[in-house]
């Protein structure tokens, strides 16, 4: 069986959890036994990339709510400006769960 992932385009951080699905799927074929070897824990996987976190400044972020005043995504600006909310979170939210 030969696996082939196309990972040019996709960090580091991707094709480790990329490698670690096969390795775990794998690793189970192992134990039922339709395989005896498992080849991905051969292979080294790439350094993990650290993030670095960025974040707007009071003016920048003076810019943005201004550039965004009276636009439909105005309040979702505002809810990941001032409570740190991701764009996950902030779409994720559910107006019972804001509190007035």
């Amino acid at each position: 069986m030969i696996i082939n992932i196309n990972c040019e385009g996709v960090s580091a951080n991707t094709v480790i959890h990329y490698h670690a699905n096969i390795c775990r799927a794998l690793q189970y074929a192992v134990k039922i036994k339709p395989i005896v070897a498992n080849l991905p824990d051969l292979v080294e996987s790439p350094k993990k990339n650290n993030y670095v976190v960025s974040f707007y400044n009071a003016e920048e972020l003076n810019q943005l709510l201004a550039a965004i005043r009276g636009e439909r995504i105005e309040l979702s600006v505002i809810l990941a400006a001032f409570y740190g909310l991701s764009r996950s979170e902030v779409v994720g939210l559910k107006w019972s769960a804001i509190d007035y």
